[in-house]
Formats: structure tokens, sequence, C-alpha cells
């Protein structure tokens, strides 16, 4: 696996352990993993409550973005002092049955969508966050704010590969769909890059059930990540 350095130094200063919330689908929750894989492989949520860490998970498997934001928005609890987004695809979002679409133009206007939905959960709780591109990447240029910190494709670099910039990995229904636009050509291109994926997750070791990483990577990124929360 490729490996990272943090690019802020921890704070010499003790602090209190902050209140941690995590957003997203199955690669933000612990029960991604198979029932049998769980126990053999740590994940970031529970790494920082090892280290005295509030947490509380709003994260869903093959939830969506928009559905996570929105169980946060929802929270009567105490606001968050971070939140850790596991970005996912913004197709999820998407109802095909609505009209004519192309899979890239319903991607940007559905990502925008959940853009400016975490902007609200942002201004709302206050919170600094840190958006984790899992499932598919973070598209920087459609945000509507400043990230704290962003990681914009963390799949792809756990891969040791270029940046893809596909959401419709766990969507392959919507090429064969009657409203589908696209041409021949722009589907089979965005098919071929879904099948990299997919090729390389099977044959990578940080993706042990060959969709989710495991205890090594979240290992990794909790080291990454964990010195930015003081």
């Amino acid at each position: 696996m490729k490996k990272h350095m943090a690019s802020d130094q921890a704070s010499e200063t003790p602090c209190t352990r902050p209140l941690v919330w995590i957003l997203g689908d199955s690669w933000g929750t612990p029960l991604g993993l198979p029932p049998h894989m769980q126990e053999d492989h740590d994940h970031l949520d529970g790494l920082l409550r090892q280290h005295g860490h509030g947490v509380e998970n709003f994260a869903r498997c093959a939830g969506s973005n928009r559905e996570t934001i929105q169980r946060a928005l929802d929270h009567d609890g105490p606001h968050p002092d971070y939140i850790v987004w596991f970005h996912t695809e913004s197709l999820r979002d998407f109802v095909p049955s609505m009209g004519y679409f192309r899979i890239r133009e319903a991607t940007l206007k559905h990502a925008q969508l959940n853009y400016e939905h975490f902007k609200e959960l942002l201004d709302k709780t206050g919170a600094k966050d840190v958006i984790i591109g899992g499932q598919a990447p973070v598209i920087p240029s459609l945000l509507v704010h400043s990230p704290y910190h962003i990681i914009a494709d963390w799949r792809c670099e756990l891969l040791d590969m270029p940046s893809m910039m596909t959401h419709s990995v766990c969507h392959t229904y919507l090429f064969e769909h009657l409203n589908c636009k696209d041409t021949p050509k722009n589907r089979l291109r965005i098919l071929e890059q879904n099948e990299r994926i997919l090729d390389a997750e099977r044959a990578s070791a940080d993706f042990p059930d060959d969709c989710h990483p495991g205890g090594v990577a979240h290992r990794e990124l909790f080291g990454r990540i964990s010195n930015l929360m003081c």
C-alpha cells in the first residue's frame, strides 16, 4: 500500500479529545466488511474511540450522501468538533426514471446538491470537516466551502493508480437504462474505468473483501488524520 505522511504536525499542547461524527456509506462503518472479517480488521471508527475520541456514526451500508447528511442534520445531540465524511457516489441520490439523462451530467448535478447540503450541516454544527473520497472521489471544484482537510480519492491512492472521476461503479444498470442519452463510446469509456477499479480492488491486499478497505488501510488513515483533530 502506498504510504502517506500527515501534512500537519501534532500540537505540543494537550487538548481535550473531540467529538467526531462519521458520515458515509459502508466505507464509514465497521459493519461494511462481512461479519467474519470485522473482528480482524480495525476501522477508523474504533481507532478514534480507542484513543479517547467521542464518536457518533451516521454511516450506513448502501447509504447515499444525502441520506447520511440528513441523518446528521436531524440529530438532536451535542454538536461535533469534527465531521469525517466517507464520500460515496452522488448517483445514489439519482432517480433515472425522472427523465432523460447523461451519466456525467447527473453525477455533477447531484454532487453539487450534496455539497450544498453538507455546507448546511457545517453551518449548523460549526464543525471542522475531513472529507475522504471513498467509494467515489470528491469533486473539489464543486464544493461550496473550503474544507478543513480533504483526501479527494482515497480509493485510488490505496490502489496506487490515477484518480478516476466515476460515480457509477455500483450503478451499471444506468448504462442500459432507456433514459440514458450517452453515446455508446462514452458508456464504454466509463465502464472501462469502473472495470479497472474493480479489478484493482480484487488484486489488492488493502481490500480484503474486494470492495472495502481493511485494517491496514484504516490504521494508515488514522495516523494520517488523527493529529488534525485537536
